[in-house]
């Protein structure tokens, strides 16, 4: 009944409408409820965030890598990547302020929004100010009746789009350092949705022949991100991609910080 509906709901479906994002303001009416807003739930998210002791540096100083260039075409490209209804980061700047101030006739951004990334990209950043870049505001979603909570983590829009850029450029080598290990998550278009197709072929086979008993068995490693050293990860870029080294240094060379 729309009497139960919460007001904050009713006002995001009412935003996402007046957008003109009529399947978003749909999903968002069926979407998870957020967890309540209370020490229950900041315990939880704290434990789903264990901290570790911080990576020894990789590069000689943060921002003082040489800062990669970021063209008109690439930086248009990757603005107009993100989804409109995209949320921001700490600063609450999001994808469509992004998109509205580049689409200014009378402004040219480009320019300076290219220097930002370059700095982004290195860690060449006031220290004041590296906490809200490559910082995140989180929230919790109800994960199921047990009372678990689902963390998310929704981070700066500009350093998200200095990742863009950064990613598209590493993608033949991802392709080169990931396809061998059967992996099709990251640089294999569609790779995902082949796998799904695939392995529900290869089961309703055996399910039909009767001929072997087989099992299929699936994996989801528990907390898996937050439970990564980082120190492993720095280690391994340093190792394969050795040239995204600055940016990751920058971003997870010390503890985040979650509002």
């Amino acid at each position: 009944p729309i009497d139960e509906v919460p007001v904050s709901l009713k006002r995001r479906v009412e935003h996402l409408a007046r957008q003109g994002s009529y399947s978003e303001a749909v999903a968002a009416l069926s979407a998870t409820p957020l967890a309540p807003a209370d020490r229950a739930t900041y315990d939880k998210l704290v434990a789903l965030h264990p901290q570790s002791d911080v990576p020894l540096s990789l590069v000689a100083a943060p921002g003082t890598a040489a800062r990669p260039d970021f063209d008109h075409a690439e930086l248009r490209k990757g603005i107009y990547s993100f989804s409109l209804t995209s949320r921001g980061g700490v600063n609450g700047l999001t994808p469509r302020h992004i998109r509205d101030i580049v689409a200014h006739k009378a402004l040219n951004v480009y320019p300076e929004l290219a220097q930002l990334c370059g700095r982004i990209a290195t860690g060449a950043l006031p220290p004041a100010a590296c906490p809200y870049f490559y910082g995140a505001r989180s929230a919790a979603l109800v994960k199921d009746a047990s009372g678990a909570i689902r963390p998310l983590a929704c981070g700066d829009v500009l350093r998200r789009l200095t990742a863009k850029i950064l990613s598209s450029r590493s993608r033949a080598e991802a392709r080169r350092v990931f396809l061998p290990l059967r992996q099709f998550g990251v640089s294999a278009p569609a790779g995902a949705e082949t796998v799904v197709h695939a392995v529900r072929r290869l089961v309703r086979h055996y399910a039909s022949s009767r001929d072997v008993e087989r099992i299929c068995l699936k994996l989801d490693i528990k907390n898996a991100f937050n439970s990564l050293h980082r120190s492993a990860l720095l280690s391994a870029i340093h190792e394969l991609f050795p040239a995204l080294l600055p940016y990751f240094e920058a971003a997870y060379g010390t503890p985040s910080t979650l509002v």
